[in-house]
């Protein structure tokens, strides 16, 4: 652990003894057993108690991960008020959070992840219940406030005109909204005998479209593993047939069942999806400090991901 990590931690070098000094200060006890340092300043340590039980710390130490780590801190305790049951999570406790600093604990799962196809073995679509309605118009204007801060963000032209012209054709319409994980995904998820879960809710919202977490998980896992084969070109291609099949999957296993979502346009959710994860990951590219953050090969993944879904618009 001696070893620098400048990929993500410009000017200061955390080293065996500096993340000793953090576990002690805080009170945190037990065997390191691995330390993984990511992206945006994250630091992972798995740590073993007396009592043989398994869990994970993680340490956010840029203002962008601490502000994730205090959304999943307020994901969780609200999914615990409205017993939410739609998916399955480990134990979870925010132990320091500051401006300088955010430490969390989360319960440690051994087993392995989930396939493209176990959608419906993590995520119970029959205990989730719609919470609100918003206008297209309302919810794509709060997207700009939620993730830029601001309205007034300037947004690419190609994806403003596409903005634009969506809320232009369906600006009144009311569509459903409800809680959602935000970035629920196969690599999010760990699977245990008959037990499954899902880790991470930092992109965790209460105000989502219905469906967000199924076509994050479809999607996303498309995209990440056809981006790793290099297979980008034929990921485009194929893309419209594929976003077909989703469409008429969710319209035939849930909207079907349910008379109140018996009028609900799958293609307008799925439009407003693709316009929500687009902003996300601009968000991410246009950090000032990015470079301080990420290694210049993630950085281009995050690019290779953005344009992607660019041309979904």
């Amino acid at each position: 652990m001696s070893e620098k990590y400048s990929d993500f931690i410009i000017g200061k070098d955390f080293t065996n003894n500096d993340i000793k000094k953090i576990l002690i200060d805080n009170n945190i006890e037990g065997k390191i057993l691995t330390v993984q340092y990511r992206p945006f300043k994250k630091i992972f340590i798995k740590i073993e108690d007396e009592n043989s039980q398994l869990f994970m710390i993680k340490i956010c130490l840029d203002k962008h991960s601490i502000e994730l780590a205090q959304n999943e801190s307020r994901g969780y305790a609200n999914l615990d008020k409205i017993k939410f049951k739609s998916f399955n999570r480990p134990d979870f406790k925010l132990i320091m959070n500051n401006e300088l600093m955010s430490i969390s604990k989360t319960e440690f799962i051994i087993g392995s992840k989930g396939n493209f196809f176990e959608f419906n073995k993590f995520y119970n679509y029959d205990n989730h219940n719609v919470c609100d309605l918003s206008t297209v118009g309302d919810y794509i204007e709060n997207l700009k406030i939620k993730i830029f801060k601001t309205k007034n963000i300037h947004l690419p032209r190609d994806v403003d005109n596409y903005i634009k012209k969506i809320i232009n054709q369906k600006s009144s319409l009311k569509i459903p909204i409800t809680s959602a994980h935000g970035d629920f995904a196969h690599y999010n998820s760990i699977k245990i005998k008959n037990k499954k879960f899902i880790y991470d809710l930092e992109f965790y919202d209460q105000k989502k479209i219905l469906f967000y977490d199924f076509f994050h998980w479809h999607i996303m896992s498309y995209v990440y593993r056809l981006d790793k084969l290099k297979k980008l070109n034929f990921l485009i291609f194929c893309s419209p047939l594929y976003f077909y099949l989703l469409k008429k999957f969710c319209l035939y296993h849930f909207i079907k069942k349910d008379n109140i979502l018996k009028n609900l346009d799958i293609n307008l959710i799925l439009k407003i999806f693709l316009i929500e994860k687009t902003m996300y990951l601009l968000k991410e590219l246009k950090l000032n400090n990015l470079k301080d953050l990420m290694s210049d090969e993630q950085i281009n993944f995050n690019y290779r991901i953005y344009k992607i879904f660019k041309k979904f618009l």
